[in-house]
């Protein structure tokens, strides 16, 4: 019996030893800017766009969104671009923002991957087509934000 229950707590022990403690993000429910972004408001010639998040932190492998919100005259047909690491170059993380029911407002989920360093900096490029009034053609604007993230 004592044998029995001695491999019992060794077996329990061993499966929760092995487990990374599991860490809770914090999401909110207006998103915010993060305290590590380069900037929140960003002013173009176009108009000024605002990046902001529904966590308090990025962490790494826990899915996020990114909301970016409009202020200007033009109509803006598409929101995309992509996240790459600033201080360690990993490849690029796509980011396909789709159009809210808000007026002027995108959103898009996304994750960021682990890597060596515990700490990140992300520069996020942004790409946006859209049209002048009276105007069929398309046209772009294009600008970055950073952030960092941790695990």
């Amino acid at each position: 019996m004592h044998k029995t229950l001695f491999i019992y707590i060794i077996v329990i022990f061993s499966l929760t030893a092995c487990k990374p403690p599991v860490e809770a993000i914090q999401v909110i429910d207006k998103p915010q800017c993060l305290k590590s972004q380069s900037r929140c408001d960003i002013k173009t010639n176009i108009g000024i766009f605002t990046l902001r998040f529904n966590v308090k932190e990025v962490k790494v492998e826990i899915p996020f969104t990114m909301q970016i919100a409009y202020i200007g005259k033009e109509s803006i047909q598409k929101i995309n671009g992509y996240m790459e690491g600033k201080n360690m170059f990993m490849g690029k993380i796509p980011l396909f923002f789709k159009k809210m029911l808000i007026n002027n407002q995108f959103s898009a989920e996304t994750m960021l991957v682990a890597c060596t360093e515990p700490n990140m900096v992300w520069r996020t490029w942004i790409h946006v087509e859209y049209k002048m009034k009276n105007q069929q053609k398309l046209f772009k604007q294009r600008f970055f934000v950073d952030f960092s993230s941790r695990y």
